[in-house]
């Protein structure tokens, strides 16, 4: 099965761990509310990331480089999807970030890719209209695409990376959070979406 259509699942589990935090979200939650649960007393783990630290995930579909920042930790991929490469994850203010990745050979071509990739009809309902920008960075080349999208009574905020590397993968980039910690969370998930590298060897073909 080709991952993009796989990234299915990922709406459904998206859903499902950010459920949790549904009491609180529906209260609302304000700036502040986000720093103080950011700053908070919460244990942290061994494994919980040190602010800017950069690690190397070796994976069976490419290495990638990227930066965990302050409450960030690596997880298990298959956590939040069958077909992740990678994921990581920052349950102190909700956000969450997942890396699905493929060989181009896979593909006729990087607008197949794209054609079989439409996210936004996977939610109940989309709450706010899709915007799209091009993406050239880091050995890079695609498109991101944001929008909001109701499933289950929750909604939420997605950052969604289609994009061609320089060493041969086609990847699904996806960060997502509840749409109210959006104003909150937003330019932290670009940061570390921006930071996810292929580092891969280049095929030698």
């Amino acid at each position: 099965m080709k991952k993009s259509i796989a990234v299915i699942s990922t709406i459904f589990l998206a859903t499902v761990i950010l459920s949790g935090c549904g009491n609180k979200i529906e209260e609302g939650a304000t700036k502040e509310s986000t720093q103080n649960t950011a700053s908070s007393s919460v244990g942290t783990t061994e494994t919980e990331a040190e602010a800017g630290k950069t690690t190397v995930i070796k994976t069976d579909n490419g290495d990638f480089e990227l930066s965990l920042l302050d409450g960030w930790k690596e997880i298990d991929p298959e956590e939040v999807n069958d077909y992740a490469d990678l994921a990581i994850e920052n349950t102190k203010r909700d956000m969450y970030l997942m890396v699905l990745s493929e060989p181009e050979e896979y593909y006729e071509d990087f607008d197949e890719f794209l054609s079989v990739a439409a996210v936004t009809e996977l939610v109940d309902t989309v709450t706010e209209e899709s915007s799209f920008e091009a993406i050239e960075e880091n050995g890079w080349t695609g498109q991101r695409e944001i929008f909001s999208g109701e499933m289950d009574g929750l909604e939420i905020f997605y950052i969604y990376d289609l994009l061609a590397s320089e060493n041969g993968h086609f990847v699904q980039r996806v960060a997502w959070t509840s749409a109210v910690w959006r104003e909150n969370n937003e330019e932290e998930m670009k940061e570390v979406l921006a930071s996810v590298v292929d580092v891969s060897e280049p095929d030698k073909e």
